[in-house]
């Protein structure tokens, strides 16, 4: 039997792929996938554009600490594609290294604009500037992750193989 966590999180940049990378890895591993955003509207019967524009930032990330912490205590053998800003929250970055393998997709942020600038995502809304400052920001979190996996031209079956081999080999 492989050594493989029963947890693992997905992060990355808005547009890297989490949620796809993630369903694939579920069905290759035969785990539960999970998004955290989802999970966040599920929760708060409203989505992330809308808790944005009417609590505010703050107040999302407050909200989305919650649900990840809830979310780790009460549930096994899953595969949860976090938010791309989850990990700016220590408190976050702590919380998942504690409990499972953290796996970073990375890609150049011109490559992730072209898959986001026509997006509804409340935080494109501030413009090209300020998407990749924030991209930038991002990046140190991002940088704790134990596997770092660069997607740039990959397909996602590609991306879950290398997220496979590095979960087995370790």
């Amino acid at each position: 039997m492989l050594n493989i966590p029963n947890k693992i999180f997905i992060c990355g940049f808005m547009g890297a792929g989490k949620t796809v990378v993630s369903k694939g890895l579920a069905d290759k591993l035969d785990f539960k996938y999970f998004d955290l955003d989802e999970i966040i509207e599920s929760k708060t019967s409203s989505t992330i554009l809308s808790i944005f524009e009417t609590l505010g930032e703050k107040s999302f990330r407050k909200i989305e600490s919650e649900t990840l912490e809830e979310f780790i205590k009460k549930n096994e053998r899953f595969i949860l594609a976090l938010g791309g800003g989850t990990l700016n929250k220590s408190e976050n970055l702590k919380l998942v290294k504690e409990n499972g393998e953290l796996i970073f997709l990375g890609n150049s942020f011109e490559e992730l604009w072209k898959r986001i600038e026509n997006s509804n995502r409340p935080l494109v809304k501030m413009g090209k500037e300020f998407s990749l400052n924030l991209f930038l920001q991002r990046q140190k979190s991002y940088e704790n992750s134990s596997i770092k996996i660069n997607c740039f031209q990959k397909s996602i079956f590609e991306i879950s193989n290398e997220i496979f081999h590095n979960l087995t080999t370790k």
